[in-house]
């Protein structure tokens, strides 16, 4: 595909100034795609990026960061952070269909929270502009600052609210954070039966493995599992897991977009009873794969838990991967202080909300892309703002980005 005359300055711009072997590919940039916003466009492709790859908050450890349902948590919650989650597609692809399914999203949560199609597009536009000036600023930087860049929840909250507004919102967050932790939901999950900690069964959501119809084969599934996910983990926390012992498994049943999927509840307990819920989900291959060819690791957990590494500036310290009866999961942490925004909460300032997404979203294609190539090709001007046609992705949001073929 050739570039086009209004393109080719941006491109030579980003020729001379990069120094990548790959800065000829500016077409077809490649990074980690497929992470979600806010899951508020589910189809094909499901790239749900702010409102869309999910914006979520959780914990994040000193000098590092994280995000939602697998917002991940760094080593200990100094703060809390503000960053991408649900890897389920992502793979290595154009930095522009991120963008494109971003906004798309953006448009999709204004409707359906019934914000006027006037803040839906200055949303789309502050997200742009967010994404463009940073990624500017990105491409100035040192590899160690954009490696730990760090979008925090306060910073959030200043953006979002006015000062009479914040502290409640604080309050708010954090009460939801502090519940969202193996302690804090261990007495909705778990009752001790026997003199023993179990997990509270509740058919569909939660069912106990001998009460399935392939039980034994779920049994042998969670036991395989367990024993080969151990050695993906670094030393370090495969000595921190040893610490805590098997209590109890059951499969789960969680949102429309993991149906017909595996996904197993495990229960462990630490020396004075403390818990740790470990969620093993099914992983098949990435959407994007008909379009942008296999991915190169031969588990699709595998793929999974290394986009969400080198997304995220600081993950999960139990993520890792495993096959089980013949099907590939990842692992991570069931509850790790993560909070998903409330869209409705989100829609009186989602053009506030729509730029700190950006800000992230440029975040995440800096670590894993090119930072100067995708500066010199989007340029400085709002040529790149006006190319994502804001109008369009308000009348077609479904059409937006590479669909699965029919």
């Amino acid at each position: 595909m050739a570039p086009s005359a209004n393109e080719r300055p941006a491109l030579l711009r980003a020729r001379r100034r990069s120094t990548s072997p790959n800065s000829d590919k500016l077409l077809h940039l490649t990074l980690w795609i497929g992470t979600q916003i806010g899951a508020f466009l589910l189809d094909e492709a499901a790239v749900h990026l702010p409102l869309g790859t999910h914006f979520g908050v959780a914990r994040a450890g000193r000098g590092q960061r994280a995000g939602d349902d697998d917002g991940q948590a760094g080593e200990r919650p100094d703060r809390l952070s503000f960053d991408l989650r649900d890897f389920d597609e992502t793979l290595r692809g154009p930095f522009e269909w991120d963008l494109k399914r971003y906004v798309a999203s953006l448009v999709v949560l204004a409707r359906d929270t019934g914000v006027s199609e006037r803040a839906a597009v200055d949303a789309v536009r502050a997200a742009l502009r967010a994404y463009r000036e940073r990624m500017t600023r990105y491409a100035a930087a040192s590899e160690l600052d954009i490696w730990y860049d760090l979008v925090t929840s306060d910073q959030v909250l200043q953006n979002l609210f006015e000062s009479e507004e914040r502290d409640e919102a604080s309050a708010r967050l954090h009460k939801q954070a502090r519940r969202r932790t193996h302690t804090g939901s261990a007495p909705k999950l778990t009752r001790v039966e026997d003199g023993q900690l179990r997990i509270i069964d509740k058919p569909p959501n939660r069912t106990r493995l001998e009460d399935l119809v392939d039980g034994p084969a779920c049994v042998h599934i969670v036991t395989e599992a367990l024993q080969s996910y151990r050695s993906t983990l670094p030393y370090e926390r495969r000595y921190l897991l040893d610490r805590f012992t098997f209590a109890d498994a059951v499969r789960q049943v969680v949102g429309v977009g993991s149906v017909g999927m595996q996904i197993y509840l495990v229960l462990l307990e630490g020396r004075h009873g403390d818990p740790l819920f470990l969620q093993l989900k099914q992983a098949g291959p990435a959407v994007y794969e008909q379009h942008l060819g296999s991915s190169p690791y031969p588990n699709h957990g595998q793929r999974v838990i290394k986009g969400k590494r080198l997304i995220q500036a600081a993950s999960d310290v139990f993520l890792g991967w495993t096959t089980g009866g013949g099907a590939d999961f990842y692992v991570r942490q069931f509850r790790d202080m993560k909070v998903v925004p409330d869209p409705a909460v989100i829609a009186p300032v989602l053009v506030q909300f729509a730029d700190m997404c950006g800000v992230v979203l440029a975040r995440a294609h800096a670590r894993t892309g090119d930072a100067v190539a995708i500066d010199g090709y989007i340029g400085k001007g709002r040529r790149f703002d006006r190319a994502a046609q804001v109008r369009q992705q308000l009348r077609r949001p479904d059409e937006c980005g590479p669909r699965a073929a029919t």
